[in-house]
């Protein structure tokens, strides 16, 4: 059995540079019309309707760099939804957590991050995307989402409905069978096999992903010590 592990990424800038504050915001429509993101949502069968006025879309034209990039959070940024037509470069973790009435994060190009960590119902769309440690993703029973044409991760970690959707997947990918394409190496309700004891609850003897994604990310061991 492969090892949880780095990889190394391969997605550079391409073109022009862009921080966090540099969006546009267009009207739902409109980026619908450009960006065809009715049909991607409609792919997932998303059960919640991110797509209304009350969900500003957030545009980024060109490739957006950053050190931490977080989600609305139940809405604690406002109720919204992100496009970059270019790549998402992420120095250290992607986070996005949503519970309210979902929300989406659409990447022309590729999602490149040390870590991510998707929970609730978010959906991420990428050409290709890479972590560097570990793409974590939990409690998606209300239409949680991550699809990409390649998935590379040093680990895949999904539980709790969440679903996670690759062309190809590279690296271990431990999770529940269904919810996971086109592979999966360990199933999440036999995690103990692959993960050290600190990383199962020992109430639901499944893997705890925020430990996971904080441990692998601060570059600490989360495999099972060899006996």
């Amino acid at each position: 059995m492969n090892e949880p592990t780095r990889i190394e990424r391969t997605i550079r800038p391409s073109g022009k540079a862009l921080g966090a504050g540099d969006y546009s915001v267009l009207d739902p429509a409109t980026a619908d019309a450009r960006f065809g993101l009715s049909a991607r949502l409609d792919r997932v069968d998303m059960p919640l309707e991110p797509l209304t006025d009350g969900h500003e879309v957030r545009v980024y034209e060109g490739d957006l760099i950053v050190d931490e990039f977080d989600g609305p959070s139940d809405g604690g940024d406002g109720s919204h939804n992100v496009v970059v037509d270019g790549n998402l470069i992420v120095k250290g973790k992607l986070s996005w957590t949503e519970y309210a009435g979902g929300s989406f994060l659409v990447v022309t190009g590729a999602i490149s991050a040390g870590a991510i960590h998707a929970r609730g119902c978010p959906v991420l769309f990428a050409s290709h995307l890479e972590a560097e440690t570990v793409v974590g993703c939990e409690d998606g029973g209300d239409g949680g989402a991550i699809v990409a044409t390649t998935i590379r991760a040093g680990l895949v970690l999904q539980t709790s409905y969440f679903r996670v959707e690759g062309g190809t997947v590279e690296g271990l990918v431990i999770g529940d069978p269904g919810f996971v394409k086109p592979r999966l190496d360990v199933k999440a309700r036999e995690a103990a096999k692959a993960l050290g004891d600190e990383f199962i609850d020992p109430e639901t003897e499944r893997p705890s992903v925020q430990a996971v994604v904080a441990a692998m990310l601060a570059g600490r061991e989360v495999g099972r010590p060899a006996s």
